[in-house]
């Protein structure tokens, strides 16, 4: 996706406020968010650092995914998300 991170963050919100977007992945996202910011893990930091963050890093990627793969907006196979709001010049 062009853009960088600030556009996938409004790609993002755009979906968890588009009302085509089933519930679930949009509450799944939710959810991981609460729980990456949550003091209760599966894995505890304490114990594990490594796989500590490494659950919390996985947890929100998947439910990102799944929000983004529910997409509602119609676009050909491997077709690619175009910023339309990018202003750099490429010749």
């Amino acid at each position: 996706m062009a853009g960088g991170p600030p556009a996938r963050l409004r790609y993002v919100a755009m979906l968890l406020r588009d009302p085509r977007v089933s519930k679930l992945p949009r509450y799944l996202v939710l959810l991981a968010v609460v729980y990456l910011l949550s003091p209760v893990d599966f894995v505890p930091e304490v114990l594990n650092p490594v796989f500590g963050f490494l659950d919390d890093a996985v947890l929100l990627w998947l439910s990102l995914r799944w929000l983004i793969k529910s997409d509602p907006t119609p676009r050909p196979p491997g077709a690619r998300v175009v910023d339309v709001t990018d202003r750099t010049f490429r010749p």
